[in-house]
């Protein structure tokens, strides 16, 4: 892992701990610190640079506490002043509305602490510091305005401590603790050995207990560490371990060419193929007992978990990595030609594609709506974007694309923002990625030395963006590439750089035909997407390839397409039901077994 990855890790495995347990001593009084950002002004004024908020005349800055004990407390009130007049300023210690001190502020702009010790009952209490003595004289002498300025306010206490209040998390993690009848590394082993079955998704052995066990004994008896403060440290070695990180799944023994995946591993493999998270107690227990390679207990367990609320990741994760949406969060379109592009429109894009994918999922559709579904989701943001109306407010909403100009993902915001230049739309991008994504047949990568669409843009700045690139084309070099990506790309020139319709680009009105290397002939989008989906067969099969890559976590090798062959004819049978598809897979031999050989080639990459 590179070294900024894993301290991002490491960052975040210190976070969880931290929100799972409670490390606090409560055998001590406890510190509450409330900063400007969590207190509450009479006064509305933003705070200084240095923290502080201003009371420029009487009013009171506030602390929402509760407390879960009574007792003996501290307040701590950091505060500085603007010294005017005869006197001094003077702060007054509120407690729920009643003046339980006063201060005098003696330095001028020179903070300081003032404390008061106070009971307090449990409960929940305003705590804060007022302005008592208002000043401002616009003929003094000297200084003509008196001002507060509060930067903190803490309360400390109970004095003596207080039982332990420790939030469910916490309680349900640590199941035992050590006392008369067990030793620290006892107790450590009873709360861990558990933990690190659900983390490793698989069996531990007493070795492996033992080294995280070894942590919690090391911080206790050498460094004088709380049990609770311990296991914390337990907690995020296990977060950044291997283990946790990764799938790790052991080549075949030398001379094998593949072995049989074990229970467990196939637990994993699955869950995270349709989850992106671990498996539940369900797999895990089916691992356990040696049942989940079953194939008619592996299918009702598909059946199972794209039930589940977690499938939904497969529709995000999938989606991300087969059409690259990913890739939408960095895109930067040209808002001097589109101003009306925002994040928030980047994100009900992102989201339209993602619903139609789990909608195709969830209710087990033909894989081929992808390409020719009549229907989609969107919120009154996207809506506007699409000339859509009746939509209202941030919630989305299946609608209807009968009588529309959209059909299916290609017409997607999303794509079409993906497949575009900053300021213009991209005809090459556009083709070359319904090539490499839909069609499956990625152009080889461009010729040395060949130039960029734009010089050609800049010799010829009065052409059209379909005379430009027949200009282009000419070049012997460019031809057979864009022979090919460039048609597929003018069939949705009648979509702008940010996926809206429209009937022109400036001054030149669209002209979206288009002939393919086979012959066929299309006018507009609409009759492209005929062509391209009555291809079928090689959306399926790239489709296929996909998913299977996304299942396996690597590249496809040559001996995989006997399976890609056997999940097509499974789906055929089924009705390219989206279920087929993902049974073909999990049943497969590419899923359930580790193969020897690992030869991933690397697809090229064309540019205009």
């Amino acid at each position: 892992l590179p070294p900024l990855l894993m301290e991002k890790y490491l960052d975040a495995a210190e976070q969880v701990a931290s929100a799972v347990i409670d490390t606090r001593d409560y055998s001590q009084p406890l510190t509450q610190v409330f900063d400007a950002s969590r207190l509450e002004s009479t006064a509305d004024r933003s705070p200084t640079e240095s923290g502080f908020l201003v009371l420029a005349s009487t009013g009171e800055v506030t602390a929402a506490v509760e407390l879960v004990a009574g007792g003996t407390y501290q307040v701590r009130i950091e505060a500085s002043a603007d010294q005017a007049g005869p006197d001094n300023a003077r702060m007054g210690l509120q407690v729920d509305g009643q003046r339980r001190h006063e201060f005098e502020i003696r330095e001028h702009r020179k903070p300081a602490t003032y404390e008061f010790t106070l009971q307090l009952d449990a409960g929940r209490h305003r705590i804060g510091g007022a302005f008592l003595n208002d000043f401002y004289d616009a003929n003094a002498k000297g200084p003509k305005d008196r001002n507060l300025f509060i930067r903190k306010i803490e309360l400390i206490g109970p004095e003596g401590g207080q039982a332990p209040q420790w939030h469910e998390t916490h309680r349900r993690f640590i199941t035992a603790r050590p006392d008369d009848s067990h030793t620290v590394e006892q107790a450590a082993a009873q709360v861990l050995r558990p933990l690190l079955y659900r983390a490793f998704r698989r069996p531990v052995t007493d070795g492996e207990v033992a080294r995280f066990v070894g942590l919690v004994s090391q911080q206790v008896q050498e460094f004088g560490e709380s049990y609770d403060y311990a296991l914390s440290i337990a907690l995020q070695a296990v977060l950044v371990s291997p283990d946790f990180l990764f799938r790790l799944e052991q080549d075949p023994l030398s001379g094998q060419q593949e072995r049989a995946l074990s229970d467990y591993e196939v637990a994993s493999r699955l869950s995270y193929f349709l989850w992106s998270s671990m498996p539940d107690e369900d797999l895990l227990l089916l691992a356990q007992n040696k049942r989940l390679l079953d194939p008619q207990i592996l299918r009702q367990q598909v059946t199972r978990m794209l039930r589940d609320e977690k499938a939904t990741a497969m529709g995000r994760n999938f989606a991300a990595q087969w059409l690259n949406l990913r890739n939408l969060a960095d895109l930067k379109p040209n808002t001097d030609v589109f101003p009306d592009f925002d994040d928030e429109l980047r994100h009900a894009m992102a989201e339209e594609t993602e619903r139609l994918f789990n909608a195709i999922l969830q209710e087990d559709r033909p894989v081929d709506e992808f390409l020719t579904a009549d229907f989609s989701y969107v919120n009154e943001r996207l809506a506007q974007h699409y000339g859509i109306d009746g939509v209202r407010g941030p919630d989305f909403v299946r609608v209807s694309l009968t009588g529309t100009k959209r059909s299916g993902v290609l017409t997607h915001a999303s794509i079409l923002t993906l497949t575009s230049n900053p300021g213009r739309t991209s005809p090459v991008k556009r083709g070359k990625w319904i090539l490499e994504n839909i069609l499956g047949e990625a152009p080889p990568p461009a010729p040395p030395a060949v130039p960029p669409l734009e010089e050609t843009e800049k010799a010829n700045p009065d052409l059209s963006l379909r005379e430009k690139l027949e200009l282009h084309r000419q070049d012997p070099g460019c031809a057979s590439c864009h022979t090919l990506m460039d048609p597929l790309g003018m069939g949705f020139e009648n979509f702008d750089a940010i996926g809206r319709w429209r009937d022109a680009d400036g001054s030149h009105a669209i002209d979206a035909t288009g002939v393919l290397p086979s012959g066929q002939t299309f006018d507009g989008s609409a009759e492209l997407l005929q062509i391209i989906s009555s291809d079928r067969e090689k959306f399926r099969r790239t489709l296929i390839e996909r998913m299977l890559v996304y299942s396996l976590g690597r590249g496809l090798e040559f001996y995989d397409k006997c399976e890609t062959d056997r999940i097509a004819d499974l789906m055929q049978q089924r009705g390219n039901r989206f279920s087929a598809l993902l049974e073909g897979i999990v049943t497969s031999d590419a899923f359930l077994k580790r193969s020897a050989t690992r030869d991933i080639a690397l697809p090229g990459a064309v540019t205009e």
